[in-house]
């Protein structure tokens, strides 16, 4: 298994390829796939490591102790229900999936409930969920780039 410091390198050398690419091409939506790619330096496959990831080290070191602890918190309930290394975890398609869908709901789903249960009862809360959901599907190439980052993590765990 690699560290998490490798993981990081990999994810920033595939999101600097497709900002290169992005260039050569004359394409801006090219840097969604960067985009993507970044985002597989905090939301990888070890988010579910019970004493935490190098994500945690980022945000602790750059933004603060209280967020990182908020940060943490967020995936209590991920780290508790799988295994680390696990297939739901680490397979590039599925873990990316996973994650995706844990992330949209705690901080999309959960907070809509709270509010509309508080401000406002009877509302329907599938509307909601189709009409975000629609929204994640069109950053369909963010979501092809966390895959990348999550396949390079992957290959990187198998090659050690």
């Amino acid at each position: 298994m690699s560290a998490g410091a490798v993981h990081t390198k990999a994810s920033l050398t595939l999101m600097g390829g497709f900002v290169i690419g992005a260039v050569v091409v004359h394409s801006p939506i090219v840097l969604l796939y960067a985009i993507g790619a970044l985002i597989g330096v905090m939301i990888n496959p070890d988010c579910d490591v019970d004493a935490g990831t190098i994500s945690d080290r980022y945000i602790r070191k750059k933004i603060g102790v209280v967020v990182e602890k908020v940060w943490d918190g967020l995936w209590y309930f991920y780290r508790r229900s799988l295994k680390h290394g696990g297939e739901l975890s680490h397979l590039p398609v599925l873990g990316t999936l996973g994650r995706i869908t844990y992330v949209f709901l705690f901080l999309v789903i959960v907070p809509h409930i709270v509010v509309y249960l508080i401000f406002q009862p009877g509302w329907n809360l599938w509307y909601v969920v189709g009409w975000y959901w629609d929204k994640v599907w069109v950053l369909w190439r963010v979501w092809l780039g966390l895959a990348g980052a999550d396949f390079i993590h992957w290959v990187l765990d198998h090659t050690d």
